[in-house]
């Protein structure tokens, strides 16, 4: 071992050196707004993005335990370790809606925003979106 071991971390077996970073660099002051400098057409596409995810989430006249089952099906989209569930199924009896229901809100997502989260739909389904999104 040499001296440099301690600035070295090791994750799945690949060697990551440690990098002094000054964090007060990125802090924010108090009072101070924060403020990112994106440039004008990333904020325009990203205030698209946002407005139809928010669109899809809240649909014109939804219920609530829509908006609740839409929500949730995002965040197995997303991050599905934050709502402890790893699929469809286990999302829906958490929820204590039918299968269908779930299925349904994932077919609608996958289809509107031709998003394909690789753990929640088999090989069948990816090879159907990646020719759909090859038509395009």
């Amino acid at each position: 071992m040499n001296n440099d071991d301690d600035h070295v971390s090791f994750v799945f077996g690949a060697p990551h050196p440690h990098v002094e970073f000054d964090l007060d660099a990125i802090e924010a002051k108090p009072g101070e707004p924060i403020v990112l400098d994106m440039g004008e057409q990333t904020v325009d596409r990203l205030v698209v993005a946002l407005d139809a995810v928010l669109d899809w989430l809240v649909p014109h006249r939804a219920k609530p335990q829509t908006v609740m089952v839409r929500a949730c099906v995002l965040a197995l989209f997303i991050r599905p370790d934050a709502l402890g569930c790893k699929n469809q199924r286990e999302l829906s009896r958490k929820l204590g809606v039918s299968q269908w229901a779930i299925n349904r809100q994932v077919i609608e997502f996958r289809d509107k925003f031709n998003w394909i989260a690789p753990r929640m739909h088999g090989t069948l389904a990816r090879k159907r979106m990646k020719k759909k999104r090859n038509e395009r």
